[in-house]
């Protein structure tokens, strides 16, 4: 494989801290441990994984004091990775690769074994993020796993399906200044329940496990009957949470049948390049859903950068692409090819005006911050079309008030 995608290997970690070669000065005030999570193996004895968001996690850590940087990194122990090394494969199915079948089973066990709901990875290679006084890994499906901070070990494993009604959550979780941990989870059983904003408080009792109080604060329904759309993060200021339903979306049908059909994850993705795209808002106090139809022209999300209220208006941040064709870029084998990625992001910044009744004027633009180049005009349907501003398309070295 490519040098990109050369796997961490038992022999390769750095299980104890090294230091590292530091250029410039590292502030004297900085101090701290950062925790970086991501895919570090693509090959499992004869498996080698396909796409960029197959890999097994790998986590690394910098600590940082006095101007010194140390450093270590450890595969990720996850159930994943201890059974397909192992089996000599992998052995649950990741994003864009279909777990290989166990070729100690009959030709009939195999066959009934399709009709057996599969365990889902818990390969949580995304996301560190830390919940009181515990450190979380996570990615997109129902598990997160509690590692030990210095070892970077498991040591837990909470399954969110147990503690409410999601089946999967985004990697991206947000906090406030609280503590409270909020995140976006999909309900695919339920389709009033599409979409849920969750929380988590962080729990006075020592006897008590992080997420234990985890509850479903609002929920949005999906606009289609049988497709959810994909969310990779969501978006909340002080008062509002921000959903995107957008048009890449999971196929249920597809999916119930995938193991059938040995189709991946990833394979079981359709698009709606034809439709509009829907922000939806929640109000944080009660998780009422606003009354106003916030929607743009087809585009793609995976992170929210930030938002923020300012004078009647919800200014919404995002890195976005112009499509949904960046996932399907993100093959190892198109990236090998290549020393570029041909995923090039823009700084979208959307402004939601917030004072929008049956009185407010058909085809004016309701924006009205100062600078500001988004638009949002009411359509005679009564909806809001947004288009947005390209905030890194000017490099005149304006304020753009952004984080």
């Amino acid at each position: 494989m490519a040098v990109l995608f050369r796997s961490l290997t038992l022999d390769n970690e750095t299980k104890s801290p090294v230091e590292t070669t530091v250029t410039g000065t590292v502030p004297a005030w900085l101090n701290g441990s950062l925790y970086r999570n991501g895919a570090g193996v693509f090959e499992v004895g004869e498996t080698k994984l396909n796409h960029l968001f197959d890999g097994l996690a790998a986590i690394s850590r910098y600590d940082i004091k006095d101007g010194r940087v140390l450093y270590k990194n450890r595969i990720l122990r996850s159930k994943t990775w201890n059974d397909s090394v192992k089996a000599n494969r992998l052995v649950y199915s990741q994003f864009g690769k279909v777990a290989l079948p166990d070729p100690c089973k009959s030709i009939f066990s195999r066959f009934f074994s399709y009709f057996k709901i599969d365990e889902f990875t818990d390969n949580t290679s995304v996301n560190v993020v830390k919940h009181g006084d515990a450190f979380f890994t996570m990615t997109e499906v129902d598990k997160v796993l509690q590692i030990d901070p210095d070892s970077l070990d498991p040591v837990d494993t909470v399954k969110l399906n147990n503690l409410t009604a999601v089946h999967s959550a985004t990697a991206h979780p947000l906090k406030d200044q609280n503590g409270t941990i909020y995140n976006l989870g999909s309900n695919f059983k339920n389709k009033n329940m599409a979409y849920n904003i969750i929380a988590s408080e962080p729990n006075d009792n020592k006897d008590a496990k992080p997420f234990d109080n985890l509850r479903i604060v609002g929920s949005v329904p999906s606009r289609w009957k049988s497709y959810y759309s994909y969310s990779h993060s969501f978006g909340m200021s002080e008062n509002y949470f921000i959903i995107l339903e957008q048009n890449l979306c999971f196929n249920l049908f597809k999916a119930a049948f995938a193991k059938i059909l040995g189709n991946a994850f990833v394979e079981c993705l359709s698009v709606f390049d034809k439709e509009e795209v829907v922000f939806d808002v929640l109000q944080k106090e009660n998780g009422e859903r606003l009354k106003i139809a916030y929607r743009a022209e087809n585009m793609f999300c995976f992170h929210f950068i930030n938002c923020f209220e300012e004078k009647g208006h919800l200014v919404v941040d995002l890195c976005g692409y112009n499509d949904s064709n960046v996932v399907q870029r993100l093959y190892v084998r198109s990236l090998e090819k290549s020393t570029e990625i041909d995923a090039t992001a823009f700084f979208m910044r959307y402004v939601l005006p917030l004072d929008v009744n049956k009185e407010t004027p058909v085809g004016t633009n309701l924006v009205t911050l100062e600078g500001s180049k988004a638009t949002a005009v009411k359509r005679a349907n009564g909806s809001i079309f947004l288009t947005c501003d390209y905030l890194n398309d000017d490099p005149s070295g304006k304020i753009k008030y952004f984080a």
